[in-house]
């Protein structure tokens, strides 16, 4: 029997393509909440470089969701600005964020979800069908 294949290897460790599948499983289902797609919903994050980032923007497609990467250097201003302009209706923060983008996001009126929270969430089931002519990515 062969290992699993790694996926990732990153400053938190070495992680199989099952644990990134998991761990994006549990972040669909945490944005995904009573629906079942977040049918092109723009979803912003800002998490370090580390394996939670590749789970969290992979757990956002899942879903059907826009993923709206936030730049770890940029201040609050310029934050509070891709948020608003993307049109961003959730935001995602790890622990770090959270003071920063927590009032960042109810000012926007979008709703805040905890990185962490979501790495530990319930996994989805029956994720939605993401065909090609769906966005993925603003940048």
């Amino acid at each position: 029997m062969t290992s699993p294949r790694r996926a990732i290897i990153a400053s938190d460790g070495a992680f199989t393509y099952d644990d990134l599948d998991d761990a994006s499983r549990r972040v669909a289902g945490s944005l995904l909440a009573d629906n079942e797609d977040l049918n092109q919903t723009r979803v912003a994050f800002l998490v370090r470089p580390s394996f939670a980032y590749a789970a969290v923007q992979r757990g956002i497609w899942r879903a059907g969701g826009v993923a709206v990467p936030l730049a770890v250097s940029h201040p609050p201003a310029e934050l509070e600005y891709v948020i608003r302009d993307s049109g961003a209706a959730v935001v995602v923060g790890d622990k770090a964020s959270e003071a920063t983008l927590m009032p960042l996001a109810r000012a926007a009126h979008a709703r805040f979800v905890s990185a962490d929270d979501a790495l530990h969430a319930t996994p989805a089931e029956g994720l939605p069908h993401l065909g090609s002519n769906r966005r993925a990515m603003i940048i």
